[in-house]
């Protein structure tokens, strides 16, 4: 059985190796990583752990994101990172 997970395992990711890897629809493309802001959110202010929200592209100074997790937070803090 041992071997036969590790056949299955080194199969799965030889495949993966070789499946291209295209940005779904939703993904922003700027011109390079200095047009892309990433949007962190954090539990805490005064002792943050920052974890990536969403990945935007600013048009004309603004943009939209939103955080399907934010009900699992009594609270939640956001910034805005520039990569």
């Amino acid at each position: 059985m041992e071997l036969s997970l590790k056949a299955v395992e080194k199969e799965w990711e030889d495949m993966t190796l070789v499946i291209p890897n295209i940005p779904h629809d939703t993904v922003p493309v700027g011109a390079g990583d200095k047009d892309n802001r990433v949007v962190e959110a954090a539990t805490s202010v005064t002792d943050p752990l920052w974890s990536a929200v969403s990945t935007n592209t600013l048009a004309a100074g603004s943009s939209y994101f939103s955080d399907p997790q934010w009900a699992s937070f009594p609270t939640r803090f956001y910034r805005i990172r520039s990569p």
